[in-house]
């Protein structure tokens, strides 16, 4: 038995002893009946939080308003909320009003969906599913709970963890509640920014293939109101070097993307977002369509979608850099030269993002030559690794003349004349490796300070 069980068998036994029957609750239930690893564990009584603090010698404080607190078990928090009912959603989102309840069966109706609204007593091994969540789960259904408008219309986040429970654990939307998330889409207007940022990672991070939540979004009209950037890309025709439309596309490429980092799978979503922007008919291949200049459309939209969601610096930052490099596409007719240079552009993790990226990108044409092309891809990641390995100078920190050492050499504080020859010495030896000795960078410092006086 896992340590997480046995830490739930040990509180649910304590609780029993002071006449609280308690019950494991939420997803941990869920995904055990269903064989998935299960992840935080919760569980639900009519004991008080001040009756829980009583009984357990660590306990915090961690949603006392609606009658949760987290218990410490060993290192394992294990959150407890008393059995409660709510009232009215006046802002779609949080309950005006709860008050608590003595049964687990009117705790349970207030819950989402039917498969979330199970419990489990591990003392006795037996189910409470009054709403025949685990029969939906059987049948691979997500069903809401009562009426699935009432319980959207209550908090209009469950929509969008509708289609998240669709794609993570591969559910069918029954007809009803299908038809109440297209009717109650609107309603995500109310939902702060934050939550629906944080709904859609979970959606990419978890899901096997997070297309099919996107898909669900789309043929529900949720993406007019949380991402409308994307509904031009439906039905954008491209030409011979893809088997799909843009929006086909870039769901294929998100499959290909590995969950982690979710970065790489948020620019699968955002690559080819300036396509339809700068679609212009070829000229000579009737049907198709080419995009000039669509890279930089779809780095203005990333960044402004990425504000709009309030990307932390970091995913900003690095779901940029995946964007902007999507369009290079290294040749074996490279020089080690222009190896070395895009090397400088992608520092660090960048590299294993663009790989990474690119074959992704490169799987998502759907055309017969994948194959033959990725295999390009391993030749060129082995030369970017060797270039890598052989310790080259790739950015202006490696050149072997310090910055004090360049302004003693003009005679001058620094400035922006130091960052342009220091450029200028870094090209070089990128272009020559061996030109990063300090009496060599110090000749070609004096040919540029003399070629460049300083105003």
């Amino acid at each position: 038995m896992s340590a997480t069980l046995l830490a739930a068998k040990a509180l649910l036994e304590q609780l029993q002893k002071a006449g609280h029957r308690g019950f494991v609750v939420g997803g941990f239930v869920r995904d055990r009946l269903m064989g998935r690893p299960t992840g935080d564990l919760d569980i639900a009584s009519p004991a008080r939080p001040d009756q829980i603090e009583a009984l357990f010698p660590r306990v915090h404080a961690t949603g006392l308003s609606h009658g949760t607190v987290t218990i410490m078990v060993d290192d394992l928090p294990v959150e407890h909320t008393t059995f409660r009912a709510e009232g009215h959603y006046s802002d779609h989102r949080h309950p005006d009003t709860i008050r608590f309840v003595s049964t687990i069966e009117e705790d349970l109706a207030r819950r989402d969906f039917t498969v979330n609204a199970i419990a489990w007593d591990p003392l006795e091994d037996c189910l409470i599913d009054p709403f025949n969540g685990a029969a939906d789960l059987e049948a691979r259904k997500l069903r809401a709970v009562g009426v699935a408008e009432e319980r959207l219309r209550e908090d209009a986040l469950r929509i969008l963890r509708a289609v998240r429970f669709a794609s993570t654990h591969d559910l069918v939307l029954v007809d009803s509640l299908a038809a109440a998330l297209r009717a109650m889409g609107p309603l995500l207007r109310n939902i702060a920014v934050e939550r629906i940022e944080d709904e859609l990672d979970k959606l990419l991070a978890r899901s096997e293939r997070p297309s099919i939540g996107f898909r669900l979004l789309a043929e529900l009209q949720l993406l007019d109101v949380i991402l409308p950037e994307f509904v031009p890309m439906m039905g954008q025709a491209q030409n011979r070097h893809h088997a799909y439309d843009v929006w086909n596309h870039t769901l294929a490429v998100l499959d290909a993307c590995p969950s982690q980092p979710t970065a790489l799978r948020w620019a699968a979503l955002f690559h080819d977002l300036g396509k339809p922007v700068t679609a212009e008919p070829h000229p000579d291949n009737e049907g198709e369509f080419r995009f000039f200049g669509h890279e930089q459309v779809s780095m203005d939209l990333t960044e402004q979608i990425g504000q709009r969601l309030k990307f932390s610096k970091a995913r900003q930052r690095r779901v940029g850099q995946v964007v902007a490099h999507h369009m290079i596409h290294p040749s074996e007719a490279w020089g080690d030269s222009a190896i070395r240079r895009l090397l400088r552009k992608l520092p660090g993790e960048d590299l294993d993002d663009f790989l990474a990226f690119k074959r992704a990108d490169l799987t998502g044409k759907g055309t017969d030559d994948v194959d033959d092309l990725l295999k390009k891809v391993d030749v060129i990641e082995a030369r970017l690794r060797n270039q890598r390995a052989a310790g080259h100078a790739l950015s202006r920190r490696d050149l072997r003349m310090s910055s004090q050492a360049l302004m003693d050499l003009a005679g001058r504080p620094g400035g922006p004349w130091l960052s342009a020859l220091q450029n200028h010495l870094l090209e070089a030896v990128l272009e020559q490796p061996d030109c990063n000795e300090p009496e060599r960078l110090r000749v070609l410092a004096i040919d540029w300070l003399q070629n460049h006086p300083i105003s």
